[in-house]
């Protein structure tokens, strides 16, 4: 029994020993998520999406802008300029991604950060001071681009109720005028408007007043008047005398 529990022993400190040689205060980053789904998105419109950027080692750490690539890399990109951003030991940082689509289908591409250390490492020997990436995380970005049809039809549907016309408009049955003001049956005239008199040449025998007569249907071209009579010259009157 001394036997094996030497050995647990052993096995133990060999842990211990080994867990001593890990750096536990570099800093190391850590993300929210590991794949960003847009779902669908209008063409020419913009969707949003965060993505939190925790640093869980024990040292500040420096964010590089976000790379990214892949077949619809266009259509994605990442909120913000200041870069590098740092982020503090056990600090997180939010990061926004968008993806406005260019085209209808669907879209994918790959974000990779890149997580530095705020610190440099030297060269030695007179070399340069460098900063060597620490870290790198991917996140996958997924979207897809739909087009505006069902907005449209919804909008031109309105117009087929709301300006046709053919109803409201139109005027078929109000506003034609083939019965109320066409005037076929009411403003012709030919009856009303004393056309067959008008039209009707004088006589001496109409019993009225009209043509070159000086009186009832005598005088002028007509017979003689009878005394007493109107008349407009002497030979109007039967008596060659006007009164």
């Amino acid at each position: 029994m001394k036997v094996e529990q030497f050995w647990i022993l052993l096995f133990v400190c060999l842990l211990l020993i080994t867990a001593g040689c890990v750096d536990t205060s570099a800093p190391a980053l850590e993300l929210s998520v590991e794949s960003i789904d847009f779902g669908e998105v209008p063409l020419g419109d913009e969707a949003l999406a965060t993505v939190t950027v925790t640093n869980v080692g024990g040292e500040p750490g420096e964010v590089c802008q976000p790379e990214v690539s892949g077949p619809a890399a266009d259509a994605f990109s990442v909120v913000g300029d200041a870069w590098p951003i740092e982020v503090g030991a056990f600090s997180s940082l939010d990061l926004q991604f968008s993806f406005r689509p260019g085209r209808e289908g669907d879209h994918s591409a790959i974000a990779a950060l890149r997580f530095m250390p705020s610190y440099v490492v030297s060269g030695g020997g007179g070399g340069a001071d460098v900063a060597l990436p620490l870290a790198e995380e991917i996140v996958f970005l997924y979207g897809i681009g739909q087009a505006g049809d069902d907005d449209d039809d919804d909008d031109s549907g309105l117009a087929d109720d709301d300006s046709a016309g053919d109803d409201d408009s139109a005027g078929d049955d109000d506003s034609a005028g083939d019965d109320d003001s066409a005037g076929d049956d009411d403003t012709i005239g030919d009856d009303d408007t004393g056309d067959d008199d008008d039209d009707v040449a004088p006589t001496c025998t109409d019993g009225f007043l009209n043509g070159d007569e000086t009186d009832l249907d005598c005088g002028g071209t007509c017979p003689l008047c009878s005394d007493g009579s109107g008349c407009a010259v002497l030979s109007d009157c039967s008596s060659g005398v006007c009164s």
